[in-house]
């Protein structure tokens, strides 16, 4: 049985043209899926490397332009605050609370600081956050399921020495000693190294796991859809096999594929953009579908 050998490009320039789909769906099983993750991982790769710049790009904008407000947010919110073998000292009115209102967000982060004893639990509190006691750390975050809270408790006793002030330099935010004798200045430059990092650490992480997520979606996809030619396959008399329509379903996700990085890419928030992807995948099935005709077998068109 010949099956059609075709070049990455030429599969990929092919599935924009449905009269090309009677050549597509001769493609095997093998190259059909080799095509697949060629094309999931370029997206992928695009889509990783933008994000990344656009990261990169926006931290060091707001490092550079937003020095007098990350200096008074500073000053704001961070208590002065020392550790000396276990023992909380802080120069602030105690108890010391602080609710950040998060931007598109339901819940709150609320931050506390209380050496009296006034305050020895988060539980009254609907948020999210953070409690410094004389010798305890307690922390309220988010369960995996997103749905619950989970409270998590840390002994301060094995702290020795810490602290950590706002800068009263010109230059710089923070100053966090670890040691009586060791300081580390936290200023722009030291931020903006630390965004060089992230975005370092941060690219592959976030293209292998792109990647990833968008293999196992489109292939379950596919698989779906699949099932809807399969029955046009039986209605229509197309005579196709499975692997043509599993080809034929796979080449005709390239354009909603692209479509979607490119929404993605410019920030788009289109309503309804789910129906319209489905509504292009639609439309390009049926039309490389009935490209294929019926006088036409599989077994015809792969002895041409």
């Amino acid at each position: 049985m010949n099956k059609e050998k075709m070049s990455f490009i030429k599969q990929f320039v092919g599935s924009f043209n449905p009269k090309f789909y009677p050549k597509l769906v001769l493609t095997s099983w093998k190259d059909t899926v080799k095509y697949l993750l060629i094309l999931i991982f370029c997206t992928s790769f695009i889509f990783s490397v933008y994000w990344t710049t656009v990261f990169y790009k926006k931290s060091f904008h707001f490092l550079d332009t937003k020095k007098e407000t990350i200096s008074k947010y500073v000053n704001e919110y961070l208590v002065p605050i020392s550790i000396e073998d276990g023992l909380v000292t802080a120069e602030a009115e105690q108890p010391y609370i602080k609710e950040i209102k998060i931007p598109g967000e339901k819940n709150s982060y609320i931050f506390i600081v209380d050496t009296t004893g006034q305050i020895t639990s988060l539980d009254k509190y609907n948020a999210y956050g953070l409690l410094l006691t004389k010798d305890t750390l307690i922390m309220q975050e988010s369960k995996d399921d997103g749905l619950s809270r989970e409270t998590k408790i840390y002994s301060l006793q094995k702290v020795k020495s810490f602290s950590i002030r706002p800068s009263q330099k010109k230059d710089e935010y923070i100053v966090v000693s670890f040691a009586k004798d060791k300081f580390l200045s936290i200023n722009k430059d030291f931020l903006k190294n630390l965004v060089v990092k992230i975005s370092l650490m941060g690219w592959p992480m976030l293209l292998i796991l792109g990647f990833l997520f968008s293999v196992s979606h489109r292939i379950l996809q596919i698989l779906f859809v699949s099932l809807f030619v399969l029955l046009l396959n039986v209605i229509f008399g197309r005579k196709l096999k499975y692997e043509n329509i599993f080809s034929l379903t796979a080449f005709a996700i390239t354009l909603p594929l692209l479509l979607t990085l490119l929404s993605n890419m410019a920030f788009l928030k289109i309503k309804l953009f789910g129906l319209m992807f489905t509504l292009i995948y639609a439309i390009y099935l049926i039309m490389g579908f009935f490209s294929i005709k019926k006088e036409n077998s599989i077994e015809t068109m792969e002895q041409k």
